[in-house]
């Protein structure tokens, strides 16, 4: 039959030409981890920003003291960047509805309406740099968005800029963002994913007090891997049917069931 399937939601380590040009379906499942996906980026910018990790790590060295790391901002009419709207986007957007930020948007592929409707302001990638105190990625990987954060837009942010990275490793120039906090250029950082992991004891990210991490944990949810895997199975049997699946990544690829039809 010919399918890959992914667990959740990025293919962005799936070569979709050599698929699509085999008649192979690179199918996935978006939804499963849209909303821990969601709840865990909030969660990484709420820690950098209030200083949690932080302040927990000084108490465990027998410092307690507020002023050692103080809040960095509030949220209530704070205002947000969100580089990409797709599913985790407009989750959060949705679930920070009550702090009434100002939220701005840079999507290429959705048109101004569609963001007004869902209360954000459609801006270019400089201007969203350039304004917001928080810069969410919740972007794809691909080759429009490699690198899409790089010396030059870290550069425009704010210098209270909180840069929050929970979609994929390689979307923000690491190296650009080491030189950036190593200046202090920008007040924290928080990512959930690294190109380089585990991080080596030697790693400069480490001598950064302003620079939090997870293990690329932002999918997982208590009922994990059961759910997704339940999702997986879903798309095999439609598939073993003859059934395109719900999602498909490769977009336009003719299924090799549809190939020997012609």
């Amino acid at each position: 039959m010919g399918s890959v399937i992914k667990c959740g939601s990025g293919t962005d380590n799936i070569d979709h030409d050599a698929c699509t040009k085999r008649g192979i379906i690179v199918a996935h499942t978006p939804d499963d981890p849209t909303e821990p996906t969601s709840d865990h980026i909030i969660t990484l910018l709420f820690t950098a920003v209030r200083q949690t990790a932080r302040q927990d790590r000084l108490i465990r060295r027998g410092i307690w003291s507020a002023q050692e790391a103080l809040p960095l901002g509030q949220f209530t009419g704070a205002d947000l960047g969100l580089i990409g709207f797709g599913r985790i986007g407009k989750a959060i957007t949705r679930k920070l509805s009550g702090f009434a930020m100002n939220i701005r948007v840079f999507d290429p592929y959705l048109d101004e309406g569609t963001i007004k409707s869902l209360g954000c302001t459609k801006v270019e990638l400089n201007e969203l740099l350039k304004v917001s105190q928080y810069v969410l990625t919740v972007c794809p990987l691909n080759n429009e968005t490699r690198g899409i954060v790089g010396e030059e837009e870290l550069q425009l942010m704010r210098r209270d800029a909180v840069l929050v990275n929970g979609a994929r490793a390689g979307i923000v120039n690491e190296e650009a963002l080491k030189k950036t906090l190593r200046e202090g250029r920008i007040r924290a950082a928080a990512f959930d994913v690294l190109e380089n992991h585990p991080l080596k004891s030697d790693d400069e990210y480490l001598t950064f007090e302003n620079m939090n991490f997870t293990p690329h944990l932002g999918g997982y949810h208590h009922d994990y891997p059961d759910a997704i895997y339940t999702s997986c199975v879903e798309v095999i049997i439609e598939m073993s049917k003859m059934h395109l699946p719900k999602w498909i990544a490769n977009k336009g690829v003719v299924p090799k069931w549809e190939m020997k039809a012609i």
